[in-house]
């Protein structure tokens, strides 16, 4: 039958067990509240410690003051926009998000998910990773076994170092570089239109070569040097 009640104290008299549907429409305070079934909250429920065995699907917002522990291999966020929000109350650090919508998945700083805080950007369609889309000043750093600065983006000084924390050109290399095919080259190209140059390892020869006008200009064997050949 029906229980119609303004005020239920239940606190002295042990559990209760209801095999029906219970409908609250004021406030329901639970020191515990074990739940087999389904639980479907319109407004706020505040409980010191919930256990529920069957879905939860809530209306509104779910505040956790504590930790929460899934025991499951899945948590499901679904939506139009789904987003996941990290946000330090205590004002300390960056807040966090990670976001799902049309475009792909975004991770990036603040709370406020938007193409200017982004910071990853997948493309969920081809497996596409882009660092930095935005165009902040966010630097960009892959530090190997004994490297710290293995791969380096200088985003503020638009450089990369490799081996190198603090890039002086648009690319540094620290260490040895090793161009390995048929006939290795460096190509040397002038923007101002003036002759380009390629310096070339072909057949044991090395050559310095005025690309723009197809003319060796030095060329170097184990037995002779030549000038503008």
């Amino acid at each position: 039958s029906t229980i119609t009640a303004l005020t239920l104290d239940m606190s002295a008299a042990g559990a209760a067990t209801f095999n029906s549907t219970v409908t609250a429409t004021g406030t329901s305070v639970f020191a515990s509240l074990d739940i087999s079934g389904d639980i479907d909250v319109d407004g706020t429920t505040n409980l010191d410690v919930v256990d529920i065995d069957g879905a939860v699907d809530m209306a509104s917002t779910l505040t956790v003051g504590g930790n929460v522990t899934i025991n499951s291999t899945t948590l499901k966020i679904s939506g139009d926009f789904p987003q996941l929000l990290f946000e330090d109350t205590a004002g300390s650090d960056v807040d966090a998000y990670i976001v799902n919508n049309a475009s792909g998945l975004f991770i990036g700083k603040t709370n406020s998910p938007s193409a200017s805080n982004d910071i990853v950007s997948i493309d969920l369609s081809t497996g596409g990773v882009v660092f930095n889309e935005a165009s902040n000043d966010a630097d960009f750093r892959v530090e190997s076994n004994g490297n710290t600065h293995m791969l380096f983006v200088d985003a503020g000084n638009n450089r990369v170092g490799i081996g190198a924390s603090s890039p002086s050109t648009e690319l540094e290399v620290s260490g040895d570089i090793t161009a390995i095919s048929s006939g290795p080259s460096i190509f040397l190209t002038d923007t101002d239109n003036n002759p380009d140059y390629q310096i070339k390892n072909g057949n044991g020869t090395l050559r310095i070569i005025d690309a723009t006008n197809s003319h060796d200009r030095v060329n170097c064997s184990s037995t002779e040097t030549i000038l503008n050949e």
